[in-house]
């Protein structure tokens, strides 16, 4: 992504990509969370729980590995 364009490139010649643009009520994401719980919708996209919870360990495992010089296996084991 460069100057918010995305290009796809197969070969010497890139290719853009059109990204549409997000609906004013997921252009922020802790907006569209905050409305989401206040209307008892579910959270759903990059702001689900699931995802950031997966996120998190990832986050973490990377940091172990630097730290131990070592690959770390997932899921890591619960404390």
């Amino acid at each position: 992504m460069r100057n918010e364009n995305v290009e796809l490139r197969t070969g010497r010649t890139p290719e853009p990509v059109p990204l549409p643009a997000l609906a004013p009520d997921r252009a922020e994401p802790i907006a569209y969370m905050v409305s989401s719980l206040r209307s008892n919708k579910p959270v759903d996209g990059l702001t689900a729980l699931d995802i950031n919870v997966d996120v998190v360990e990832i986050i973490e495992a990377a940091k172990q590995s630097v730290a131990s010089g070592r690959a770390v296996a997932l899921p890591l084991p619960a404390e």
